[in-house]
């Protein structure tokens, strides 16, 4: 087998191995409604400013992102979202961008 034919073999193999399969439609419409669930929670949270954190959804675990402004805020998202989605369905990498001082 020549090198060429090995190498676009081994990039096949990995491309398939690294594609997810696509949501069904009931996965997307429980996924989007799980998402308007922590947004409304969000907005409904008077005490933190949570407006800066981005809320993606996969097959029903939330993933922050995003920025926040001091630690009681960045706890305040995570404890929002898993009231709504469940403790162990909440993960993410919010940043404090702002501490005081």
């Amino acid at each position: 087998m020549n090198k060429s034919l090995l190498v676009l073999l081994s990039i096949a193999l990995l491309n398939a191995c690294t594609t997810t399969a696509p949501l069904t439609q009931q996965q997307q419409e429980s996924d989007a409604k799980l998402k308007e669930a922590v947004i409304n929670k969000y907005k409904s949270d008077k005490m933190h400013f949570l407006d800066h954190v981005d809320i993606q959804v996969y097959k029903g675990i939330v993933n922050l992102t995003g920025e926040v402004f001091t630690f009681d805020d960045e706890d305040a998202a995570y404890n929002d979202a898993r009231e709504v989605a469940g403790p162990a369905n909440v993960t993410g990498a919010i940043t404090v961008s702002y501490v005081g001082g």
